[in-house]
């Protein structure tokens, strides 16, 4: 049978000092940073925006290790996040749309937009260092009630 060989390990298989792999991508530093945004129950039906927070600039985001988690009696019975990204790609790194779970508390993993942030990784920019929300709703989202975004990224 053949062995085949990644670009990293490959550059690791030579020895030399000056042919190593970036510390970052053979063994990175997993950071995961937490956002909260308290709802007003005056946000739109649909649309409107969530200014998540800023991931350094430099990191490179992991959407699937990172989750959404809201707390129970949010009160809209159709309240979603539809997308995560930043102010240049809105759905960088989830495409997917993601249920808030109205009536209990929930914890939901975000589902990458492969072509944008996973195969190759996005490095975060000063331009897209703020990451965004989209979201939706049917009915009114109850006020005082809280999600969190919890994203992971590699320093």
């Amino acid at each position: 049978m053949a062995t085949f060989y990644t670009a990293e390990a490959t550059t690791q298989n030579t020895g030399a000092l000056t042919r190593r792999v970036a510390g970052d991508l053979a063994s990175g530093d997993i950071r995961y940073a937490e956002f909260t945004y308290t709802f007003t129950g005056t946000e739109a039906a649909s649309g409107d925006t969530i200014e998540i927070g800023d991931i350094p600039v430099g990191a490179v985001v992991i959407p699937e290790l990172s989750r959404v988690a809201n707390e129970a009696s949010m009160g809209g019975s159709a309240l979603a996040i539809t997308k995560i990204g930043d102010s240049t790609d809105d759905d960088r790194y989830s495409a997917t749309s993601i249920s808030i779970h109205s009536s209990n508390a929930g914890v939901t993993t975000l589902t990458p937009n492969v072509g944008a942030s996973v195969i190759p990784r996005f490095t975060v920019t000063a331009a897209t260092k703020r990451l965004v929300a989209t979201f939706t709703r049917t009915n009114a989202a109850t006020a005082g009630k809280k999600v969190a975004f919890v994203i992971a990224h590699r320093i």
